[in-house]
């Protein structure tokens, strides 16, 4: 009874209030909507969402070199008692002229940042954040110009950052509107999304490749009486509905069946050669790096993954910042070890990304909600050692991009950073305006080639 119990809540006639009535047989496995392989090399796209709004402009910090005005000195002034010391700054490098100081200061928390930016496959993308078209500060004041909805609020700007389509909350998601091109265009790649964050906006939006969630502990959840209930099961979704909603429920529970009875199987003894931590991010990272040896090694030839870090939302002490951040910088020390040892550290970008950059001034204790940041894109093919986009040449209070308290607007949109990703994830381009909406907002300055 427990099992025709079961069995009836599966059935296509419990979700459905359509009559339906049976065709024909249903023959083999329900087909996934993405390409089969084609042998083509693998790469994917990790995106590293630090939750509550990184205070970035103290992962990225003017140092010296910067011509006759001290920048470093500004910066110390402005953020007061949430500043970091000059001395204990990681240091990097730009080219002469290209940014207003030659040399740069990374977050004491950061050292895998430092040494692989020095290495060469690591940059950082400097002032960026959400926008809906270029904007000036007087622009701003005078609101002529559209602006993203809600700016400063947490559950807006998550989402906007999420979906890189800033006018509107109820665009899909970035990374499923990149698989969904990638899958359908007309030289179409095998493709794969992961979560290792439950439900997330950003993996919204294709028909063509629901995005697996695997859990950080215990990996992929399959329905744990499958094995017992199999034939019964096969034989409940023998037949087509003649409802169409009753057909898509069964395609669906059957489909997310088969679909998680295989990664299971394909996991299944997946382990790591690298240690890895006990926190949250580095076990996400530890099941990201598992997955992408396990989907390059099964043939799939393009795959996307999120995963999340919480404690950034740094408004009672800086202390809360370092902390996240010495976690982040663990999980992606093993993790690059790992995607290395493994040869595939050329397969794979990882960016980071947030709600939004911190208030340059300090409300006494900590940082409140602000706009534009600065963020680090990763990757054994990443055009490393440089900083992309532009660092502002001014933090005082009368700067042309301070609308007041330290919040500054992003000289570079999302869209910048994404453009370069879509290319080197093999986005055609008359595609490209299907990923990246708002991308013809902005002049080709703001945005960056393939390889980025």
């Amino acid at each position: 009874i427990k099992a025709a119990t079961k069995l009836f809540v599966l059935s296509s006639e419990f979700h459905a209030s359509a009559g339906s009535g049976l065709l024909g047989k249903r023959e083999g496995t329900i087909a996934s909507g993405s390409r089969q392989s084609r042998g083509r090399p693998f790469k994917a796209i990790v995106v590293v969402f630090m939750h509550g709004g990184c205070d970035s402009y103290n992962v990225l910090v003017p140092h010296s070199k910067c011509g006759a005005h001290d920048l470093y000195k500004e910066y110390q002034e402005v953020r007061g008692v949430v500043h970091i010391a000059k001395e204990e700054l990681l240091l990097i490098d730009v080219l002469p002229g290209e940014q207003p100081c030659d040399t740069f200061g990374v977050n004491p928390a950061l050292p895998i940042v430092q040494e692989r930016y020095n290495a060469g496959d690591a940059a950082f993308v400097a002032n960026i954040g959400a926008l809906v078209e270029p904007v000036t500060k007087v622009e701003y004041q005078a609101k002529s110009k559209r602006l993203p909805p809600s700016l400063f609020s947490h559950n807006d700007q998550q989402r906007t950052a999420q979906n890189v389509y800033a006018q509107t909350q109820e665009a899909t998601g970035i990374l499923g509107r990149l698989v969904e091109a990638a899958a359908t265009q007309l030289n179409g790649y095998s493709t794969e999304a992961y979560s290792v964050d439950g439900n997330t906006i950003a993996l919204d939006g294709s028909s063509t490749t629901p995005p697996y969630q695997i859990d950080r502990v215990r990996g992929v959840e399959t329905f744990h009486q499958f094995g017992r209930l199999e034939s019964d099961i096969r034989q409940l979704f023998g037949n087509h509905s003649a409802s169409v909603f009753g057909e898509i429920a069964s395609e669906a529970l059957l489909g997310t069946f088969q679909k998680t009875e295989e990664l299971s199987q394909r996991l299944n003894g997946m382990s790591t050669v690298t240690e890895f931590g006990d926190s949250t991010i580095e076990q996400q990272l530890q099941k990201t790096a598992a997955s992408i040896i396990a989907a390059r090694d099964a043939g799939v030839e393009r795959a996307v993954f999120f995963v999340r870090k919480g404690g950034f939302d740094a408004h009672n002490d800086p202390q809360d910042t370092q902390d996240a951040l010495t976690t982040v910088n663990s999980a992606l020390d093993s993790f690059i070890k790992e995607m290395q040892a493994k040869g595939s550290w050329n397969d794979v970008a990882v960016l980071t990304s947030s709600d939004f950059g911190r208030t340059l001034t300090s409300n006494g204790q900590g940082t409140d909600h602000a706009w534009g940041g600065n963020h680090v894109l990763l990757g054994g093919l990443v055009r490393g050692g440089k900083i992309f986009g532009k660092f502002p040449a001014s933090l005082a209070t009368d700067s042309e991009l301070n609308i007041g308290r330290g919040r500054l607007i992003p000289t570079t949109p999302w869209e910048g950073v994404w453009m370069g990703l879509a290319q080197w994830f093999g986005i055609e381009a008359d595609q490209m305006t299907k990923v990246l909406p708002n991308l013809k907002r902005f002049d080709g300055t703001m945005n960056f080639p393939a390889n980025v």
